[in-house]
């Protein structure tokens, strides 16, 4: 019985998600093209990171097999070619594939409204010292994003996330060191927008590294940037399409 040949779309596919995809592209003879918009950079595990902050545990029964898999390098989420895993410094921080995954257009409104959600960099700043503090170990420790954290008191935004990196949510604070770091705000802001400057750089990369990935493995692609990044900032589309019964063979890490 004759399979159907079909299309793979991954629209804002998070992390390892669009890698996924892509190499199921290229090993399925029945998958003849495929349309992906990626996002969610820092969740995309790497060598250095194989268990970025984010992702749900593998079951405890699954656990021996998924750190297996962790060990070959095919089954990070980046590099996936072989041409960029060669070259010296490939290799992206949790915070340079986190920047990657703002909007240039919606933090220029942001700036230009001087919206009370710019607040945000400066509790996360905050919250890093106390964190290093307690536990130098965690320098840089990717926590997850908290909802309307703007709208939180900084006491508030802290319970929440020292949670989220194991230590104690009612962890003493010193009143005082809180102040005058929250009043360092417009610096803080100053150095998130240097920052932000790179991030088309860094998505640029990954992006770039899925293409020469597909060419490794005999396939073409494009970057088409289709939406309006106003409307959605993951807005460009790898679009791939492939002979029919091409696949099947061995993959390229």
């Amino acid at each position: 019985m004759l399979r159907p040949d079909f299309v793979l779309t991954g629209l804002h596919a998070c992390g390892d998600l669009s890698s996924t995809l892509l190499r199921h592209f290229i090993s399925c003879p029945h998958v003849r093209g495929i349309t992906s918009v990626a996002c969610c950079y820092m969740k995309i595990s790497t060598r250095e990171h194989p268990s970025p902050p984010g992702l749900i545990a593998a079951p405890h029964q699954a656990g021996e097999r998924l750190q297996e898999a962790m060990l070959q390098p095919s089954e990070f989420g980046y590099p996936m070619s072989s041409w960029v895993g060669g070259l010296p410094g490939h290799q992206l921080s949790y915070k340079a594939r986190e920047a990657a995954c703002h909007a240039l257009e919606d933090y220029r409104r942001r700036l230009w409204e001087e919206s009370q959600l710019l607040r945000t960099h400066c509790y996360r700043a905050t919250l890093e010292t106390f964190i290093r503090e307690q536990r130098p170990e965690l320098r840089r420790a990717g926590v997850q994003t908290v909802k309307k954290a703007h709208l939180l008191t900084f006491t508030e935004y802290a319970r929440l996330g020292l949670a989220r990196v194991s230590l104690p949510p009612d962890l003493p604070l010193d009143g005082g060191q809180v102040e005058a770091m929250l009043e360092q705000q417009g610096r803080v802001v100053v150095f998130f927008s240097l920052a932000l400057l790179l991030a088309p750089v860094v998505e640029t990369l990954v992006l770039l590294d899925r293409i020469i990935y597909l060419q490794e493995n005999g396939v073409d692609s494009r970057l088409v940037p289709l939406f309006d990044p106003n409307l959605s900032p993951r807005n460009v589309v790898l679009v791939a399409l492939k002979a029919r019964g091409h696949g099947g063979a061995k993959r390229k890490s």
